[in-house]
Order: structure tokens, then sequence, then C-alpha cells
């Protein structure tokens, strides 16, 4: 019988699939294999999730770690410097049985060996105007009762043919009445020639300071 060249009949090969490719087995009941890919999927989940899982516990962990550790850091400093503030408290504090401490005050300085350059400058600058010629300066040296006995004019005329005059003190006594008496060598140039004199002078205290309230010149 002649065949038809067109003619095709479809032949199931039982091991080659579509394109040549290997046929499936089919599924007929539970086997080897899905059991094993079960496995696999189900460790893989395990694995991913338990591996979040701890990642995830670890920085929470750590996290909560470290704030407690900052927490009782500022705990701990705040108990040293409250401990600190009542340790000082107790020692340097003002406590109710004792008596508060006076506010300070300035102390003026009166000693014996102040007053005495005071007076030693008094009779210097004396002297130190007069050779400036400046005897108002001079004349303001002296005390009230000395400048009642005596005007500025006439003062001016008394030391009218003084060139110079050198000053020097030898000595200083303290009197009563808070008097001072200063002993002077004195050097004097009058008319270009040259005197040499010893004198006292008694210098007391005034609202204006010291002042030269008499004298003796010989």
């Amino acid at each position: 019988m002649p065949v038809d060249p067109d003619a095709t009949q479809r032949v199931q090969h039982p091991h080659l699939g579509p394109m040549g490719w290997e046929g499936e087995t089919p599924n007929r009941g539970v086997g080897l294999g899905p059991l094993w890919k079960f496995i696999e999927d189900f460790s893989e989940w395990f694995v991913r999730g338990t591996t979040q899982t701890a990642s995830t516990v670890g920085s929470s962990v750590v996290s909560g770690v470290g704030l407690a550790f900052r927490a009782l850091l500022i705990l701990g400093m705040a108990a040293a410097c409250l401990y600190a503030g009542t340790w000082v408290g107790r020692i340097y504090g003002h406590r109710g049985d004792e008596p508060p401490l006076p506010a300070p005050t300035r102390v003026l300085n009166n000693s014996a060996e102040a007053t005495q350059q005071a007076v030693t400058d008094l009779v210097m600058g004396f002297y130190g105007a007069i050779n400036d010629k400046e005897y108002q300066d001079a004349y303001d040296a002296l005390s009230p009762e000395w400048q009642r006995e005596m005007t500025l004019d006439k003062f001016r005329q008394g030391y009218a043919k003084t060139e110079n005059a050198r000053c020097s003190v030898k000595s200083l006594h303290s009197l009563k009445g808070g008097r001072y008496e200063v002993e002077i060598g004195l050097e004097v140039t009058e008319n270009g020639k040259k005197h040499f004199y010893k004198g006292a002078y008694v210098a007391i205290s005034t609202p204006k300071g010291w002042k030269l309230d008499q004298g003796n010149i010989r």
C-alpha cells in the first residue's frame, strides 16, 4: 500500500518532551525529591529568619545596654556632685551655732613710720617750694595760727634774698598732743654767700593734713 508523504502520525516518545527536552517524571505520591526540596526551602527560610531576628535583637540589646550604661554614668556623676557639695557645705558653710563673719573693713595706715614720713615730706616740700619761688605753696604749709601771725606778703619778703635753701632732716621726735618736732640742718645761699643754720620746726595735724605750727632757726 502506498504511503502518503504528507500524512504524519504523532508518536509520543516515552522519554522525550517537546523540543527534544527530557520529559518530566510525573509526580506519583510523596517521594524523596519533593521532600528534600521542602527541607531545603524550610531550612533556607529558617536560617534567613533567624539571622534577621538575631541581627535585630542583637542591635536592640546593644542599644539598650548602651542606654543603661549612660544612665548609670549620669546617675553616678550626679551622686558624686551631690556628695561633694554636701562635704564642702559642712566644712565651709555657715553653721547655726556660729556668728556670721563681719564684713571686711579698710584698715587705715596710721603707723608711726607713716606719720614721721608725712612730717618729713612736709618740711622738705616747704623748702622745695621756696627754692622754686612758689611762695604761696610754701605759705600753705604753715598752720592757720601761724598764718594769722604773718601775712603772705611778709612771708615772701622774708625770703626775698634767698637764692637757694638746702634742708636736711637730722631727727624727729614725738611730742605731747600728737605733735612732732623736726630738727633740721639748713644751708642757705644769699647774695652769693652760703650760710649754715640749725633749727627745729613743730608739726601738728589739722583737717587739711600736717602743717608747720612754729619754727626756730639759729
